[in-house]
């Protein structure tokens, strides 16, 4: 078969396809039907283009199936203008009504012309090519050609400039690219070439009628459609790769089969080898680096967001602090997508919808308000629900009374919180929460890619979410069992001291002799003196005071801290050894606090060595990590390594006479200062407490840990 039949026919059969394929997925919708008779009338015109060239291939003179083809074509004008009025609304102007009437009187009168024989004078057929003689009327086919165009192009361009919805203005958009590349190819090769005498590629203007029902098609069938800098994107790039591929093989081609031939004799099939192998090679490289390029010179910043939203959805998975992930979300969508304004809601424990309030002066959010009606949609829906979404399926689709009131509420309660998308936070037990956002700054509709990368970054919220919760609910139960610990250590911390002081108030009714009533009064005092001690280290410990920060040298902080204890450490034969390091810098701390958990684990160290012994302290500064390090080490008794984990616990002591509370009250000083406290021991040969601080500013100071 010919290639020109070839062509023709598959345009043909893919033309008549849409048409079919589009009437029945609405038969009785307008839109619909007009795309249906369009393709009747290209298609017929296919066929008109099938037989002439198959006459002209046989010898015959075309000239009446040359003549039908005009008609069809003709027939075109009124079908183009009434779907410019139904299409994707229909106007009640009736502007419209009179331009249809217009056209098809002009369509009747070329339709006439066409039959007639006015259009064409005679064909030629030389070498088997057809050779139109076109007669002055022509030139009425072209002047109603391009102003029907022109007018169905106009009725087009005023919606897509009225219309506030998104969805219809994207559909505009495609009918535009559609309309505007097959009217070129079909007025280039089916009509200003063949006028200037060039006959040989006037198949190839029936292709263009494709590219217009191709496009139009998918506007009407996919009300959702992908961006169309999305598809032009993607044509540049593809433009770009295969000419730059075909490029890159011939110049391999030739300079190898050249060298190649000369050194081996085999030079062409060793070059065709080794270009393809080259082209399969660099095929991905190439493409990375002309879509870089596309993306910097045609689309710079465009498609940023999609990157920094897909680098997000990574990092989310990873935070346990629902406010943090909200506000690094929020600020996210509002920075890349330049989006008007944006809230979330979340459903509690106890199925209750509340917006979240983010603790952060810098962001506003607006107030949204959760529907029943809206919620059991979104439930419904499980998926991303837009107002142009709503708004199209109220006016295409045929509803129950029922669903269009439900659908009506949503769509005004959308436009009092000027509200145009929500998008479901969708968890392991379904729907967790709600990312209401506003519309763009730049007006565009969230295209099809927007709601995909919204909706995974939505999934995966959730997912983020729920692990927090998960984790809230993990500390609050280990908060509960420390109470529980906190308050059976409590008990009996209290229980002793009191059996001492209910025995004394008994002795006082008795006739024990003054002198034992006196001794019970001093333990009975001592025990007294105990629980006021317990409750102050416990209220020390249950609510610590936030440490008032100010530059120290920790250098005299440890020095006066060995004041304190110096007369005991001398008492108890204990000799220090000081180790300062000369570079050790100021830092900001609490000096009273410091100076507090340095005394507690001094008296610590010498409680442990009775028989005298050693005080190692140790200081210096890490300048890497810009850390300060201090050692505490001595050389008493030890701990046995079955309490080492146990150490911080609330009333865990191995002394007889201690509350069990002074290192858990050191470990919360240390941490509040941003630091760390960790403990090594082992039985009979003394323990190390190793600290560290940062040497940073207290505000911007890491954790270390």
């Amino acid at each position: 078969m010919e290639l020109p039949i070839l062509l023709q026919a598959v345009t043909c059969v893919c033309t008549a396809a849409l048409g079919i394929f589009v009437l029945t997925k609405n038969p009785r919708n307008r839109i619909n039907q007009t795309l249906f008779l369009a393709c009747v009338f290209l298609s017929s015109w296919n066929v008109c283009g099938i037989l002439m060239e198959y006459q002209v291939q046989n010898g015959i003179n075309p000239i009446l199936i040359s003549r039908a083809s005009m008609m069809f074509i003709s027939l075109l004008y009124p079908t183009f203008i009434y779907f410019s009025w139904v299409f994707p609304f229909q106007e009640d102007n009736p502007r419209y009504k009179r331009m249809f009437l217009f056209f098809n009187f002009v369509a009747l009168v070329s339709v006439f012309l066409s039959l007639k024989g006015f259009y064409i004078n005679q064909i030629e057929i030389v070498d088997r090519i057809a050779i139109r003689r076109f007669s002055p009327w022509i030139y009425y086919f072209l002047i109603s050609s391009i102003t029907s165009v022109g007018a169905g192009f106009y009725n087009l361009l005023s919606k897509y400039i009225n219309t506030k919805i998104a969805i219809y203005k994207n559909q505009l958009k495609y009918v535009f690219i559609g309309l505007a590349t097959g009217f070129f190819v079909a007025l280039l090769f089916s009509l200003f070439l063949p006028i200037m005498g060039y006959n040989k590629f006037f198949f190839v203007g029936e292709t263009g009628a494709l590219l217009f029902v191709g496009f139009t098609a998918y506007s009407i069938i996919k009300h959702r459609l992908m961006d169309i800098e999305i598809i032009i994107k993607k044509g540049i790039i593809y433009s770009l790769l295969i000419s730059g591929a075909v490029g890159v093989y011939a110049l391999l081609a030739i300079t190898l089969g050249q060298y190649l031939n000369f050194v081996t004799g085999y030079g062409v099939l060793l070059a065709n080898v080794l270009s393809a192998l080259a082209i399969v090679l660099g095929y991905k490289p190439l493409e990375t680096i002309i879509e870089n390029a596309t993306d910097r010179f045609f689309f710079k910043g465009k498609f940023d967001h999609y990157k920094t939203l897909k680098n997000l959805s990574r990092e989310i998975t990873s935070i346990i602090d629902i406010n943090r992930l909200l506000l690094l979300i929020i600020s996210a969508i509002t920075g890349t997508m330049r989006v008007s304004k944006v809230s979330v809601c979340l459903m509690d424990d106890k199925g209750r919808w509340e917006e979240a309030k983010l603790e952060d002066e810098n962001v506003d959010l607006d107030e949204v308000k959760m529907d029943e009606v809206l919620l059991n949609y979104i439930s419904e829906v499980k998926e991303a629900v837009s107002f142009d979404d709503i708004k199209h399926k109220l006016e295409t689709q045929k509803l129950t009374a029922t669903i269009k009131t439900n659908l009506s509420h949503i769509i005004n309660l959308m436009e009092d919180m000027r509200i145009v998308l929500f998008v479901p936070l969708i968890g392991k037990k379904g729907i967790i929460g709600i990312l209401s956002l506003g519309e763009k700054l730049s007006e565009d509709m969230y295209s099809l890619q927007d709601l995909e990368l919204l909706s995974i970054l939505a999934n995966q919220t959730a997912t983020a979410i729920e692990n927090a919760r998960l984790h809230q609910q993990l500390e609050r139960a280990e908060r509960l069992a420390a109470l529980g610990k906190l308050a059976s250590g409590l008990a009996h911390e209290i229980r002793n001291p009191l059996t001492s002081i209910k025995a004394f108030f008994q002795i006082l009714n008795s006739d024990e002799d003054e002198e034992d009533k006196r001794e019970i009064a001093e333990i009975a005092s001592q025990e007294i003196v105990r629980i006021e001690g317990l409750l102050d280290n416990l209220l020390c410990f249950a609510r610590p005071r936030p440490p008032e920060y100010s530059l120290i040298d920790i250098r005299e902080v440890l020095d006066e801290t060995l004041a304190i204890i110096k007369p005991e450490s001398t008492s108890e034969n204990i000799r220090i050894v000081k180790n300062y390091s000369d570079s050790v810098p100021m830092i900001h701390a609490d000096e009273k606090q410091l100076k507090q958990v340095f005394m507690n684990l001094m008296f610590n160290a010498l409680q442990a060595m009775p028989d005298g012994g050693e005080l190692g302290i140790d200081l210096f500064h890490d300048k890497e990590k810009d850390i300060v390090k201090i050692k505490l080490a001595d050389s008493g008794c030890g701990i046995d390594k079955k309490h080492l984990s146990k150490l911080f616990d609330p009333f865990f002591t191995t002394k007889a006479q201690g509350t069990g509370l002074g290192l858990s009250i050191c470990q919360r000083i240390i941490e509040s200062h941003n630091g760390r406290i960790a403990i090594e021991s082992e039985k009979n040969k003394g323990t190390q407490v190793h600290i560290t601080l940062p040497a940073g500013q207290p505000a911007v100071a890491q954790k270390l840990f």
